[in-house]
């Protein structure tokens, strides 16, 4: 059974069935770091002067309809952004079969998935920002949920 995940659309709290872990903008780093039953891998983003750490979360979660990879970042000791991926196995990239028209496809789908949840592909909410993006420097299509 896959694992499912759901977002508060008035708090942007993504909450997973089955724990009590619940990721929201004033969580600590620490929480991260020490749920390895949940986080996958952690890469230390830091440079001078900056404190930034991704982590990956282990499992797919199913979030109205669509499976998404979860990736966590932290500046400081909070979380400051989500980034969900539609898991789709045609979506997988590798350095072998990456292709922009993929990544532009996956941005199709997100867009199509947060106007259908939100209403739009870019939503400024109490809590944060939450939008499709491709960022073609680093070659991905995801939805950043940005909190304030």
């Amino acid at each position: 059974m896959l694992d499912t995940a759901v977002i508060s659309k008035t708090t942007g709290e993504i909450s997973f069935t089955g724990t009590d872990f619940v990721l929201k903008r004033d969580l600590n780093r620490r929480v991260m770091e020490s749920n390895s039953d949940l986080v996958k891998m952690m890469f230390d983003l830091s440079e001078e002067g900056t404190d930034i750490s991704d982590y990956i979360l282990k499992s797919q979660y199913a979030i109205v309809g669509i499976n998404f990879e979860i990736t966590v970042r932290c500046e400081g000791d909070r979380i400051k952004n989500v980034y969900l991926k539609n898991a789709r196995e045609d979506f997988q990239d590798n350095d072998w079969n990456w292709s922009e028209k993929k990544q532009i496809v996956r941005m199709r789908t997100h867009n199509e998935w947060l106007e259908k949840e939100f209403g739009n592909k870019e939503n400024d909410l109490p809590w944060g920002f939450i939008s499709s993006e491709y960022n073609p420097l680093s070659g991905m299509s995801y939805i950043l949920i940005q909190y304030k």
